[in-house]
């Protein structure tokens, strides 16, 4: 009987809803955002409109939703990653840290280990601008991603003593400075090879090493 088929479809309401990540958002974070009424059937969700909700959140770079008959939403997401931190100022002096991916996207960052967020440089040098969702995203992002991620698996024990990324000097000469804890400046140019720069810098900061030891 199609008529009572389509009809049971259609009046069933929502019994669970499964998440799928490569991220580090939960279940119970999604569904707080979702809020769905109770009862709800599945049919009757709109799921654009859901779709909207979860990405208003930055974190969230994309989302999928589906039904799965008879009473299951299953919902699929990719999350952006961090490539630094950014503080901002609040109202009555006040201040938040927020959290900047490889596109560029700035976003409050949910349910990350402390640790990862601490090893995280400081970003610097910008100018946030702010819009009616958050702030307009960064220039320069994927440059700076591709330097951190390279010093990252290229020299890691360099990395860890970088603390500030400044892209002042980005858009006029093409520069990245780093503010490392041994260092205070060094200069990397996104019109070379940052794998080479990486080195080069790996190799000086090593013979200048051997010449400071008696």
């Amino acid at each position: 009987d199609r008529t009572a088929l389509a009809t049971a479809v259609h009046s069933a309401p929502v019994r669970d809803v499964v998440l799928i990540t490569d991220g580090v958002l939960t279940q119970k974070w999604t569904t707080g955002v979702l809020d769905l009424p109770k009862p709800v059937s599945l049919m009757a969700l709109n799921l654009p409109a859901l779709r909207d909700k979860l990405l208003a959140h930055g974190q969230v770079r994309s989302a999928v939703l589906t039904r799965n008959f008879p009473d299951t939403l299953v919902i699929t997401l990719q999350e952006r990653s961090p490539v630094v931190r950014v503080q901002v100022s609040e109202g009555l002096g006040g201040t938040k840290v927020l959290l900047v991916a490889k596109d560029g996207v700035v976003y409050e960052g949910l349910n990350y280990d402390k640790p990862l967020l601490a090893s995280l440089p400081w970003l610097d040098g910008v100018r946030l601008v702010k819009t009616a969702r958050g702030y307009e995203p960064i220039t320069g992002m994927a440059d700076v991603s591709a330097l951190l991620s390279t010093a990252q698996l290229q020299a890691p024990h360099l990395y860890r003593g970088w603390l500030i990324v400044s892209l002042a000097r980005l858009a006029g000469a093409d520069e990245i400075v780093v503010k490392a804890r041994e260092v205070p400046q060094i200069v990397f140019s996104r019109k070379r090879d940052f794998f080479k720069q990486v080195a080069q810098l790996d190799y000086v900061i090593d013979a200048a090493q051997v010449l400071a030891d008696p």
